[in-house]
């Protein structure tokens, strides 16, 4: 194997990658689920983050297939970071909830209502 090479199969794959993350979003979601298990709820994804980022990779991908002789190398790149930002920001709650689980996943806005609805329990005169 050619060290040429290497730079074409890991944009093939980060092809692949962007392309499943992009249908998995537009793809709608089986509504017939049973009812949620869990004490808490899970945050949504956003489906337009989860697009963009996919498109994010789709530049990466393009970058390395292309290697040093395509011209657009520098644009597709900034192209690429500016859209992988914007994918993980819209997608934060999502990503923060999947990592921390649920109770350190929650937004403040989310405690700040769960606090407010249990009133003054915990509070001492």
């Amino acid at each position: 194997m050619r060290a040429e090479t290497i730079p074409l199969i890991l944009g093939l794959l980060l092809f692949l990658i962007g392309a499943a993350m992009i249908a998995d979003a537009i793809v709608a979601d089986d509504s017939s689920r049973e009812a949620e298990r869990r004490s808490r709820e899970r945050p949504e994804r956003s489906r337009v983050g989860q697009i963009v980022f996919g498109a994010g990779m789709l530049c990466v991908s393009a970058v390395l297939i292309g290697r040093d002789q395509w011209r657009f190398t520098t644009l597709a790149i900034a192209v690429a970071v500016v859209l992988v930002v914007v994918g993980v920001g819209l997608n934060l709650r999502y990503i923060r909830g999947s990592l921390l689980g649920p109770v350190l996943g929650r937004s403040a806005k989310r405690r700040e209502s769960d606090n407010a609805a249990s009133g003054d329990k915990g509070r001492r005169p």
